[in-house]
């Protein structure tokens, strides 16, 4: 049985690189979306950029979908979310050294999205959103930039996955 050395550290170190970068990206993505949310708590006044979209501050205090309450149910969505966010780098884990590219940066996409609202769920006790649609004069949806991540995550990964599955039985 014949094992090569060389190639083997060459290929960890090219993981471990890759894995780096991605967390680079996650990392800036992430700031990016923290410094938004920064300004729009600094300057909470409401700016239109069409008749269609504004820039407001909303805060948001309901955990998932807005059906619980963060101050009556906080300790058990810590612990639940705590438990997603180890699954999720689980899962990152194991799938960033056999995917392509373009699966990695949905993944850069969901992961930030995903941890900037969970910073946001424990250090101010709601999520920041600052992007709000009106439609005819109503507030129709507030959402922020790590929901655009985690939405634009959420498609490519599954868009890819219907590519992969088509691509097996044609």
């Amino acid at each position: 049985m014949n094992i090569n050395l060389k190639k083997i550290f060459i290929s960890k170190k090219k993981n471990g690189i890759k894995f780096l970068f991605m967390f680079l990206f996650i990392v800036l993505f992430f700031f990016i979306d923290q410094y938004i949310k920064s300004l729009s708590l600094a300057y909470p006044y409401k700016y239109c950029f069409t008749k269609w979209l504004c820039f407001e501050l909303y805060k948001h205090t309901k955990f998932y979908f807005g059906q619980f309450n963060i101050e009556n149910w906080f300790s058990v969505f810590f612990f639940i979310d705590l438990l997603l966010f180890i699954i999720l780098i689980y899962i990152i884990n194991h799938i960033v050294f056999t995917k392509p590219n373009l699966y990695n940066i949905y993944i850069i996409l969901l992961f930030s999205g995903i941890a900037s609202n969970f910073y946001d769920k424990y250090y101010y006790k709601y999520v920041v959103n600052y992007l709000v649609l009106i439609l005819k004069g109503t507030r129709i949806s507030c959402f922020n930039l790590a929901d655009i991540y985690i939405v634009l995550g959420v498609i490519g990964l599954c868009n890819l996955k219907l590519k992969m599955n088509s691509l097996k039985f044609v």
